[in-house]
Parts: C-alpha cells; sequence; structure tokens
C-alpha cells in the first residue's frame, strides 16, 4: 500500500495517527469533551428527510438534551 498524501492537504504529515489511549476509555476525557466540544456548539443529529417540514425534535448528546 503505498503512503498517499494529497497536495491540498500539506499538514497531513504533521498530523498523529490517532488519539491517545485516553481518549477512549478516560472518564475525565469524557468529561472535558462534553463540556468543552458538545456542550457548547450545535451538533447535526439526523437527516431532514426523518422531519416533517417546520418541525424538531429533541436527541440526547450525552448528558445533555
Amino acid at each position: 500500500m503505498s503512503e498517499h498524501r494529497p497536495p491540498e492537504s500539506p499538514l497531513l504529515d504533521h498530523c498523529p495517527e490517532t488519539l491517545p489511549r485516553n481518549a477512549y476509555v478516560t472518564q475525565s476525557w469524557y468529561a472535558q469533551e462534553q463540556a468543552t466540544i458538545w456542550s457548547r456548539n450545535w451538533v447535526c443529529m439526523g437527516r431532514l428527510a426523518d422531519l416533517a417540514p417546520g418541525t424538531m425534535r429533541p436527541v440526547q448528546v450525552g448528558w445533555r438534551r
């Protein structure tokens, strides 16, 4: 398999391949992501075709609804 980096993405060779193990298994990392990412931003959770025009539906993400 060849190692191909798209020319429009020059920083890809500076990125780590994945997050550290703690990102997947520790409660403190999860809590930090909830507080700094998911609780501060709108998150798309579904498809427009799943809702009638002019309606919305609450969805729980983490501990927030």
